[in-house]
């Protein structure tokens, strides 16, 4: 006990010093720079460091894999990586405007920032001080065998959906949109009824990931393989089309499983090998074909300058893909000038009205992104593309900074409120909904809490639903790590048969 309170203290004290460092590094290059730009950079990295000097204080410690470390690492990527690009190869241009950046660049980092260290705070305390997590265990084999017969179920009725989704567009207009990237074909189909047909591609992603996971925490080889065989198959249409969004959630979900069930694969040696080949394979590389195949270029001239180090670099950090806080500035300064009115939490209303189909109710209210697209990107957004404005900004839009710290305290609880579950219990089902969680925290930091969430809710809530009627006795007491029914529940997961 004395060694792993005196582990702790040393702990926060290096914390504290790398953040004072930090602290005096961020104020001096604030103060004695005149590029707005660099600004706004060390305004951003301030709040990160304050962040996880946070999380060190209240929990004591900083796990990488964490939802609260993967949320930190993509707005690192957004509100970091972006604008440094832009200062060191654009000139400290905005993508949108095509001019320097200015106050409203350094207003957006502000807020991001404040919603930031928000979140962080009220994960912080819901969390509080733990030791690590307890270990995955597989589901006992006579209540997995009622629970993997409705998520086959799911997975056949996702295929199948999907199916008649091809048919519905024809083969050649489908084969076509997926070769071109996110075309005009796929954006008129999820615009009406098609996008249920669409989404059970999801459906049967979400089931899969889940019988994954039980057959490598229960060593079913011939289960993983078939399911790993199946999942892949179901990401190649996103993969094909480079619609990022879709694929990458079931790269980290997979990545999270393997760490989970394999102690030695989230070694520091595999991640320094494996992060670049990810970033080339699953951030870079779809990116530039996508746009190469739909001007008639070809796979290999894509590849090949995929694997360039521009290639790498500006096809992640340098295009709109990633240009959040660019887009986040300008609707600062739009509302700014007035030109755009507070929302008033219109978008809120509109993400509970989405399950209705657009060719049924044609006046339904408009997607948060729909509606800053129009107002501030007329051109782009008569011709079919959207841009993403990333978390921060919805909430800006509906009431301002307030709005901002609300959305980001409530967010900061609601992985907190999971990570404590997941932390608290060997439930695998309960690992499950982390690890989901965390695979789409990407898409959701890069979008709006309201659209972007639906990516992961339409995988997740098919599998809770086939859960809670085919183990609804195991989920109430196997969360409760220290009961008598979660003893004999391990007991009984001790002795899986594998396969």
């Amino acid at each position: 006990m004395k060694h792993e309170a005196r582990s702790g203290s040393v702990t926060l004290l290096v914390a504290a010093v790398c953040a004072s460092v930090l602290l005096t590094v961020v104020v001096l290059t604030v103060v004695n720079s005149g590029d707005v730009g660099v600004a706004g950079l060390a305004i951003a990295v301030l709040f990160v460091a304050v962040s996880i000097a946070l999380i060190v204080i209240l929990t004591g410690q900083f796990r990488p894999l964490s939802l609260i470390a993967i949320l930190i690492y993509c707005h690192v990527v957004l509100f970091i990586g972006r604008p440094g690009f832009a200062v060191l190869y654009q000139d400290s241009t905005n993508l949108f405007t095509r001019r320097g950046y200015d106050q409203s660049f350094l207003q957006a980092q502000l807020v991001a920032g404040v919603g930031l260290v928000c979140l962080v705070a009220a994960y912080c305390l819901v969390v509080g001080r733990r030791q690590n997590h307890a270990d995955v265990l597989a589901v006992p084999s006579d209540l997995w065998a009622r629970v993997r017969t409705g998520l086959w179920i799911l997975v056949v009725v996702g295929f199948s959906l999907y199916l008649l989704y091809i048919l519905q567009v024809g083969w050649a207009s489908y084969w076509g949109s997926v070769f071109s990237g996110r075309s005009d074909e796929n954006r008129s189909a999820l615009q009406s009824s098609s996008a249920y047909l669409y989404a059970g591609l999801r459906f049967a992603t979400g089931a899969l990931i889940l019988v994954f996971f039980q057959a490598m925490s229960a060593g079913w080889r011939k289960s993983a393989v078939v399911s790993i065989t199946l999942i892949v198959l179901a990401a190649v249409p996103s993969f094909v089309s480079g619609n990022r969004s879709d694929f990458i959630p079931i790269a980290v979900a997979l990545v999270m499983i393997l760490a989970a069930t394999r102690p030695g694969f989230a070694r520091a040696r595999n991640a320094v090998f494996g992060l670049p080949i990810f970033v080339v394979v699953f951030l870079v590389a779809p990116r530039l074909w996508r746009n190469d195949l739909s001007t008639g270029g070809s796979i290999i001239d894509s590849i090949s300058e995929s694997l360039s180090l521009r290639g790498i670099f500006e096809g992640f950090l340098g295009g709109y893909d990633t240009a959040m806080v660019d887009a986040f500035s300008v609707q600062i300064a739009t509302q700014a000038s007035g030109s755009l009115p507070p929302a008033f939490g219109s978008t809120y209303l509109a993400a509970l009205l989405s399950v209705v189909p657009r060719n049924i109710w044609p006046g339904k209210p408009e997607s948060v992104d729909e509606v800053l697209n129009s107002a501030i990107f007329p051109a782009t957004d008569a011709r079919g593309i959207g841009f993403a404005f990333g978390f921060y900004s919805e909430p800006h839009f509906n009431f301002g900074i307030w709005g901002v710290v609300a959305v980001a305290l409530i967010f900061g609880i609601l992985l907190g409120v999971i990570t404590r579950a997941h932390d608290s219990s060997p439930n695998l089902f309960m690992a499950y909904v982390y690890v989901m969680t965390a695979a789409h925290l990407f898409p959701i930091m890069r979008g709006s809490l309201t659209f972007s969430s639906q990516r992961l809710l339409i995988p997740l809530i098919p599998v809770l639903i086939v859960l809670v009627v085919f183990a609804g006795r195991y989920l109430r007491y196997a969360a409760d790590g220290s009961g008598r029914e979660s003893a004999r529940v391990a007991d009984r997961i001790a002795h899986v048969p594998r396969r």
